[in-house]
């Protein structure tokens, strides 16, 4: 009896002749001697609906000893059942029924045995395509043959298992428990298999594993092209502690190898991800990646992305002097900042310092010169610091300029200072304020007077404002760890001198009343109830007067998450690809990653799940689940991963079965 089982994405006829294969199966058991050979032609014809139309013709030739028992099975497919009849040479024999049991065979019995079922009810008849053609041979002829042995370790060996589309070199595949071979030349993409060896011996049967072969395809040789480098996020500058991840994508067949480079120079890491967690200043510099296929044996490396880590820094103000006389010194300030500001603006108090004839600003601005000194130049002076990130401004500078009084008298005036009416101690044309306080805030005038002609002028009063610069100590925030929507918090900024107004911002931008945001009376403090994934980020305290600001930070953290969990990758790769499906979340801390396929564990504990070589086995559900162990919160997402509906393989394995009592 003879089976064929189709094995593809459809089912399978049969039709047409071509591609042959060969098998001859030697044996012996218990004196009885069986030799079995079967002849099969098949031509595979895809078509578009990705059928294969095959015909299979078969002819089998058993031989026995004299006196050798045989049973002979006849099946078929009727309701009712069939009715059975049997016969050698074309004449009927009187046997009936789905077994034909031949006892103690002789030589007179050799010949070609078919069966016929016949139904009851639909009163038609089916002939069996296939006929048994039993020759029985003498003990002499049986011992030219040698002994059966069982099947086992049935294994199919191939010369190469990877080998480019129509290539000249032929692929050879043997199977190591029949010696049978099978020769494959101008090997194509429809050549993949799997492959088997199934051999049958009298007594045994055995099947070997699958061989697949890995047809490369000259046109699906190609690349890198199109690389390209992303940053994310994307930004201009990043803060010293965040993190960034740097995205390489390359069209390629197969995939390429990613490398990176930072200013040139080889990085430890590679694939199409790399991320710098934490960064820091050292790390600023031009990133690059640069893909290799390992076919084409060509690479391409992507433009430079620029990453620039900044770090917040005081911006300070060194003059070359301090004590000054008016109209007779010069003075310079000299602004020093990171290198991370390019920028530079100047300020006497509240007015921005611009370039004269007596003030020299050089290119760059860091320098400010100021010639001959006047009254006005006392200050406070500050330094402003910026670039298209943040911005600082300097504690303010002031200067000690030694005014002279001009009076017109014979012989010189005597001179008396007051300060708002009171007499003052202090005499002279040059009246000095060291380290001026707020106390000292007035209107000044002077009074001369002249012993001689006994008369006496006093001036208009000039009137001294004192305003001291604000300064932040602190934010100080009362809980130590957030979590979004379950905790709730409050920063508070403690500041000193003349305040005129305190904002609050976050992230550079004003921050609103709200049903969750609220503010304190004196705006010192924000309460934020609960918190929210919003939070998460920098806080600003801004207080300020007429005659400067000050800015300070506050990275505040809330744990949230993990929320938007998506997969990302092909959903109907080819058969034969490399495969990554990246997993990414929102999570603070950044979440644990798992991952299911059809429901089952697959130990896989990364962002990326990598599938090498994409088999029929692997299409499937893939769930990634994200925890984050600080909210103690998962998610997950489901993936449906379809193979490329195509005609490229079918599996044909012809089973030639033999029943001997």
């Amino acid at each position: 009896m003879a089976n064929l089982w189709c094995l593809g994405t459809d089912s399978v006829s049969l039709t047409a002749t071509e591609c042959c294969l060969s098998a001859l199966w030697t044996g012996q058991t218990q004196g009885r001697f069986c030799v079995m050979s079967a002849m099969i032609s098949a031509l595979i014809q895809p078509n578009a609906n990705c059928r294969s139309i095959v015909r299979i013709s078969i002819w089998l030739y058993y031989y026995f000893v004299e006196g050798s028992d045989i049973i002979l099975f006849c099946s078929a497919v009727s309701r009712p059942a069939a009715l059975f009849s049997w016969f050698l040479n074309g004449d009927l024999l009187s046997d009936t029924g789905s077994h034909l049991i031949l006892t103690n065979i002789q030589q007179n019995q050799s010949g070609n045995y078919s069966c016929q079922a016949f139904n009851t009810k639909s009163l038609r008849y089916f002939h069996s395509n296939s006929s048994w053609l039993l020759r029985v041979i003498t003990e002499k002829l049986q011992s030219s043959f040698g002994p059966t042995a069982p099947v086992s370790n049935v294994k199919v060996n191939a010369s190469t298992t990877e080998i480019l589309e129509l290539s000249s070199t032929p692929v050879h595949l043997s199977c190591s428990s029949s010696g049978s071979a099978l020769t494959i030349v101008n090997v194509t993409r429809y050549d993949q298999g799997p492959f088997r060896c199934h051999v049958v011996s009298p007594v045994s049967n055995g099947t070997s594993g699958p061989v697949k072969l890995l047809t490369v395809c000259e046109l699906l040789l190609s690349g890198p092209e199109n690389i390209n480098l992303s940053l994310s996020p994307s930004q201009e500058h990043y803060d010293e502690g965040s993190d960034v991840s740097l995205i390489c994508s390359v069209g390629s067949g197969p995939p390429a190898l990613i490398h990176w480079f930072l200013d040139g120079d080889p990085l430890p890491d590679s694939g199409p991800e790399l991320r710098l967690m934490n960064v820091q200043m050292s790390q600023s510099g031009n990133y690059s990646c640069q893909a290799f296929n390992n076919r084409t044996m060509r690479n391409q490396t992507s433009e430079p992305a620029a990453v620039s880590v900044l770090k917040f820094s005081n911006v300070i103000i060194t003059p070359n002097a301090t004590d000054l006389l008016e109209l007779q010194d010069s003075v310079s300030l000299s602004c020093s900042a990171s290198e991370s500001f390019p920028s530079f603006l100047w300020l006497n108090g509240s007015s921005e310092v611009t370039a004269s004839n007596r003030v020299q600003i050089p290119d760059g601005g860091s320098v400010l010169t100021i010639i001959n000194v006047t009254c006005y130049d006392q200050g406070p002076f500050m330094c402003h610091a910026f670039n298209n990130f943040s911005n600082y401004t300097s504690h303010p500078v002031e200067f000690y300029i030694s005014c002279e009084l001009q009076s017109d008298s014979r012989p010189s005036a005597l001179f008396h200072w007051f300060l708002n009416g009171h007499l003052l101690s202090d005499t002279g044309p040059v009246f000095g304020l060291m380290g001026i306080q707020v106390n000292q805030s007035g209107n000044y005038c002077c009074q001369a007077f002249n012993n001689r002609t006994m008369r006496n002028e006093t001036s208009e009063p000039a009137a001294v404002s004192y305003l001291s610069s604000p300064y932040i100590t602190t934010i100080r925030s009362p809980a130590a760890v957030l979590i979004e929507d379950k905790s709730s918090t409050n920063l508070s900024c403690e500041a000193s001198g003349s305040i005129s107004t305190q904002v609050w911002m976050k992230d550079g931008w004003p921050l609103h009343l709200s049903d969750r945001v609220r503010f304190s009376i004196d705006n010192k403090t924000v309460f934020l109830q609960p918190v929210h994934s919003s939070d998460h980020g920098t806080f600003q305290c801004r207080v300020s007067n007429p005659v400067s600001s000050v800015t300070v930070a506050y990275n505040l953290t809330v744990n949230y998450g993990p929320h938007n969990v998506t997969i990302t990758g092909p959903s109907a790769p080819a058969p034969g690809r490399r495969v990554m499906l990246q997993c990414t979340v929102d999570s603070v801390p950044p979440a644990n990653f798992s991952w299911k396929f059809n429901g089952n564990e697959t130990h896989v504990n990364n962002s990326m799940y990598i599938i090498e070589r994409l088999e029929e086995e692997n299409i499937g559900n893939y769930t990634c689940t994200a925890r984050n162990m600080v909210t103690m919160m998962e998610n997950s997402t489901v993936l449906h991963l379809r193979g490329e509906r195509s005609c490229n393989a079918y599996v044909l394995t012809v089973t030639l079965w033999h029943f001997q009592a």
